[in-house]
């Protein structure tokens, strides 16, 4: 087996790697987020349930309100937070898919990017930038 299609190989391999890891991560933070959901709703149903039995005294209403506010908006950062990272993690995955098709000439689904060519600039069709393959 030459060099050139073992190294090849190796980054095919390694691209699907990549796409595999990244696929185990979202859905660990996939599971992360429902439960961040679940303590949401505890929470909310937590604060009205101590501002309903701690009613005649305004001081504990109000501290477990403040109190409760505070947990949930730290919980929907949380949420905000693993939802940027599945997005991140969603858009390596796209990348790593792509090298692999590019790898294997599979460009047919991909725009050609004719929309940037210039054809009044002097030498930039003959670079061939744009256009299939």
């Amino acid at each position: 087996m030459s060099q050139s299609s073992r190294s090849h190989i190796d980054i095919t391999k390694g691209y699907q790697h990549n796409i595999e890891v990244h696929k185990v991560i979202i859905g660990k933070l996939e599971r992360i987020k429902k439960s961040l959901a679940i303590a949401r709703l505890i929470t909310v149903l937590g604060g009205a349930t101590f501002a309903w039995y701690f009613c005649p005294s305004a001081g504990f209403v109000f501290s477990g309100i403040i109190l409760f506010s505070i947990i949930f908006i730290i919980l929907v950062f949380a949420d905000a937070d693993k939802s940027t990272t599945i997005s991140h993690r969603k858009r390596l995955i796209q990348i790593n898919q792509h090298e692999l098709d590019a790898m294997q000439q599979n460009l047919h689904s991909y725009e050609d990017g004719q929309i940037f060519a210039d054809p009044s600039h002097a030498y930039s069709s003959d670079l061939d930038l744009f256009g299939k393959s």
